[in-house]
């Protein structure tokens, strides 16, 4: 690899398939993506240092989940020797670090160290966190329910409530149904 076209910047600053690197945050109760996969939300204050590692965790090139792309470019290690957070628009919904870097690059006879300042920048998305998701659930899972019938005979009421109270969770709730309640039209 040549020295003059490795660039640390291109490595660090792309996830994945070269997707922007993306952090989550939940809308209702502003808690973070702790991992990235969705079950750990934590509340963090911005430009402290949990938050500092939690987005250090998510660049693939530093936790290790880049190891393929770096070795393809010719780098063999990376080292972060500082980080610090660049001022955004908190409305901006994104979160911009500074890292220095070091890399050891394998050139055949001797390996060579640069090292690099690079701007990394994070794009803030909203992801609901499973307490939320739960704490909404539950409140939509509550029915009322009025029946009115038309016809003459009563049969068609009586299969209705057979059908739906058949699974033995239904029956107790059955006797809470009082024929006040159900409007029949003879």
């Amino acid at each position: 690899a040549c020295l003059a076209t490795i660039d640390i910047s291109s490595i660090v600053q792309r996830g994945p398939g070269g997707q922007d690197l993306v952090i989550h945050q939940c809308r209702q109760c502003r808690r973070y993506d702790r991992n990235g996969d969705g079950r750990h939300f934590m509340l963090l204050d911005p430009e402290s240092p949990d938050m500092m590692a939690t987005l250090l965790k998510q660049i693939p090139a530093l936790s290790g989940k880049g190891q393929q792309h770096m070795r393809q470019s010719g780098v063999e290690a990376l080292h972060l020797l500082d980080s610090l957070f660049i001022w955004t628009e908190p409305n901006s919904m994104r979160m911009r670090l500074m890292l220095t870097l070091k890399a050891d690059i394998n050139e055949a006879p001797r390996t060579v160290s640069i090292q690099q300042r690079v701007k990394v920048e994070f794009k803030v998305q909203w992801r609901q966190c499973n307490d939320c998701i739960k704490e909404s659930r539950s409140r939509t899972w509550q029915a009322i329910l009025q029946l009115r019938q038309k016809n003459r005979r009563r049969w068609p009421q009586g299969t209705f409530d057979h059908g739906t109270c058949y699974r033995p969770e239904c029956r107790n709730e059955k006797a809470h149904l009082a024929s006040a309640n159900q409007e029949i039209r003879i």
